[in-house]
């Protein structure tokens, strides 16, 4: 299967803001200048970019390579900020400007989608019929693909196979079926992806709904640098049932990889599947990593339980420096012990002691003061908690302030010798605190208590609501289907985005060469990490400064 050429996934891949606020001098050349605004081409700064651009071609008589790629891009820019009129307007400029221009195919192919964004199908179609090279003329076919199952209605069909006649890829359009049936044979930038979960509504798993939608929102992404991703929705209720039919399909070992199942109970069946058809799976929301030490091809787009419990060792090693000594308290869910494990193991590798390590439930808080009796407070470096029950949180603070406040030393003073003076032997800040994001379900402790406990937070996948990103991806969310964004719908953005961008590069031999990959920077706070590992190794650690949570590992 062809592969996507790299520099066009570059577009997708978020970085820093700060290429966003580069200046630069406008005594720079022409060629500094496109330079300049390639850079900030790829870190997603469209206005910043599309300024210089302008600026190389405005008002220059040459007909140059240097002058036609600038004009295209420009168009390219005022495309990623839904700006079609504009975008529509340089095209024209560019194609009346050099109609030879060595990639006039893309030029048209991009107004063509304009076009079809601005609901002008009869133009876009007219703009397709001009492309005569590849890529071009695959993208332009999936592009009308996109649009005909997704944006067009049948009596527009009709109008469009009626205006052009000789258009193979529109008259073997039929219906809807077409995403199940005849893309499985297409070729090209092209990839089939079965998503595996249970689609039914329900109160209980409406979140589905959101991933998914997330998951389509980053396949139109995709779609708009020439790669198409086909999800293909199959209905695996809750048991083991669904998951046979659906191996036991015909043609389904012809997907690039699988998205779910989501519930224990049906990944045995996929495992085998995978196996013997060599194909990857992607669990979307576990954090159990034990299936992929029997399947190499087993992907967690989450931090497995032990990862987020590694890197947080390797944190707060670094980081936590009043002692290298930590209590370590854990809750009695299964990701609670395997994070405490695993970060009893890495903190000892790198030269801390554990003081105390004890499992605790809401049940058995009561005998926290009895275990921590056994360590000396001021000889703690910091506390690692890892329960998800929020509701002990209101038990350990209030045992730490109570012990830290009344901790006192005892001295004579100068002026009166016989005089004893209670003082505070220990700030509170001074025990860093390394809990799990549930506690920010806690509506028991106050902002205030926190930033008290100098709190820092382990978030498994963390999403700034105020990220410029996140914001635009919230924004396309309401606009579709008229609901406001989760977490989850970030989370099947993110999924998608990485994946499919992974795919489109590698192809579907990515499983081998995934070890190798650098880190991709998704967002501002979003960062995919599979060196090595068969899940996210990028566990964000947060902790408050002025009423925000702001990440600290980054």
């Amino acid at each position: 299967m062809k592969k996507i050429p790299f520099y066009c996934l570059l577009i997708l891949m978020f970085a820093s803001c700060a290429a966003r606020n580069k200046t630069y001098n406008s005594s720079k050349t022409d060629n500094e200048k496109y330079e300049l605004a390639k850079e900030l081409l790829s870190q997603n700064a469209f206005s910043e970019a599309n300024k210089l651009f302008t600026e190389i071609y405005k008002g220059s008589p040459e007909k140059n390579n240097l002058i036609s790629n600038s004009k295209y891009l420009s168009a390219f820019c005022y495309y990623k900020q839904l700006n079609y009129k504009d975008a529509n307007f340089v095209l024209y400029q560019l194609i009346n400007f050099d109609p030879n221009w060595e990639s006039i195919s893309a030029a048209y192919y991009l107004k063509g989608v304009c076009q079809f964004e601005s609901h002008n199908y009869i133009d876009a179609f007219i703009q397709f019929s001009k492309i005569d090279k590849e890529p071009y003329l695959k993208k332009s076919n999936l592009a009308k693909g996109f649009f005909l199952q997704t944006k067009i209605t049948n009596d527009t069909i009709n109008i469009l196979k009626n205006r052009f006649p000789n258009d193979k890829f529109l008259n073997d359009f039929n219906n809807i079926n077409f995403i199940k049936t005849e893309i499985l044979t297409q070729a090209g930038d092209n990839f089939n992806i079965a998503c595996l979960m249970p689609f039914e509504a329900s109160a209980q798993n409406h979140f589905i709904y959101e991933l998914y939608e997330g998951m389509k929102l980053a396949a139109d992404s995709l779609l708009k640098v020439g790669l198409k991703i086909n999800l293909i929705p199959y209905e695996t209720g809750k048991d083991s049932t669904k998951i046979v039919e659906i191996v036991n399909t015909q043609n389904i070992q012809n997907f690039d990889f699988f998205v779910g199942p989501i519930y224990a109970n049906q990944q045995s069946k996929m495992v085998e599947f995978s196996k013997k058809n060599n194909v990857a799976i992607i669990n979307p929301l576990s954090q159990y990593n034990n299936l992929s030490n029997s399947l190499s091809k087993y992907y967690l787009n989450m931090p497995s339980y032990e990862t987020q419990g590694s890197e947080a060792a390797k944190f707060t090693i670094k980081n936590f420096l009043r002692f290298k000594n930590t209590v370590i308290i854990y809750g009695i869910e299964g990701g609670d012990s395997l994070t405490a494990k695993a970060y009893k193991l890495e903190y000892e590798k790198n030269g801390g002691k554990v003081l105390l390590y004890k499992r605790l439930s809401k049940f058995t808080a009561n005998l926290l003061p009895k275990f921590m009796s056994k360590v000396p407070i001021d000889s703690i470096g910091h506390l690692a908690i890892f329960t998800s029950d929020p509701t002990l949180s209101a038990t350990i603070f209030t045992y730490l302030e109570t012990n830290l406040l009344d901790k006192t030393a005892t001295y004579k003073t100068e002026e009166k010798p016989e005089e004893k003076k209670n003082v505070r032997k220990i700030n509170i800040a001074d025990i860093p605190v390394i809990v799990t994001s549930k506690w920010l379900d806690a509506q028991s402790i106050s902002y205030e208590q926190f930033t008290l406990h100098n709190t820092h937070f382990l978030f498994q996948e963390y999403s700034d609501d105020n990220n410029f990103i996140n914001k635009n991806i919230c924004e396309k969310y309401f606009t579709k289907v008229g609901l406001h964004a989760t977490d989850f719908t970030l989370k099947g953005y993110n999924l998608m985005l990485y994946w499919g961008s992974i795919l489109g590069k590698y192809g579907k031999s990515f499983p081998q060469i995934l070890t190798e990959v650098e880190p991709y920077n998704i967002s501002e706070t979003v960062i995919k990490n599979y060196k090595n590992k068969n899940d996210n190794s990028f566990v964000p650690i947060l902790k408050f400064e002025d009423y925000n949570l702001k990440i600290v590992n980054f």
